[in-house]
């Protein structure tokens, strides 16, 4: 089960960072880095993509922890998949969200996605 919802919430990170290659024409995939997607319009999409990844790498954790003999496990391998998760969680909660919400609130409807 928790393994499933991670493969669905990394699918979902997925699905925005193809999704925003068609709706942001002004950027050269090859050329620039997919995080400069997070500024602009439609940044939401990328903001939430980034937390749906962070996410998904974290039920990636869980179901690891919990589905691998204790004999087997490598702790070392979850332990840096935990930092991956929280280094993309970071980038969500670094700024306090009483200053973020307004704009957040403001670009979710203001923004015409389709």
């Amino acid at each position: 089960m928790t393994a499933g919802v991670a493969m669905v919430l990394i699918s979902c990170f997925g699905f925005a960072a193809i999704g925003l290659h068609f709706l942001r024409t002004d950027y050269d995939p090859l050329r620039r880095f997919i995080s400069e997607y997070a500024v602009g319009p439609y940044s939401i999409i990328m903001r939430l993509g980034f937390f749906f990844l962070g996410t998904g790498s974290f039920a990636l954790v869980v179901a690891l922890y919990r589905s691998i003999p204790r004999s087997a496990r490598s702790y070392t391998a979850l332990i840096l998949l935990l930092s991956w998760t929280f280094v993309y969680l970071s980038q969500e909660f670094s700024r306090p969200i009483w200053l973020v919400l307004p704009k957040l609130l403001r670009e979710i409807f203001t923004t015409r996605l389709l």
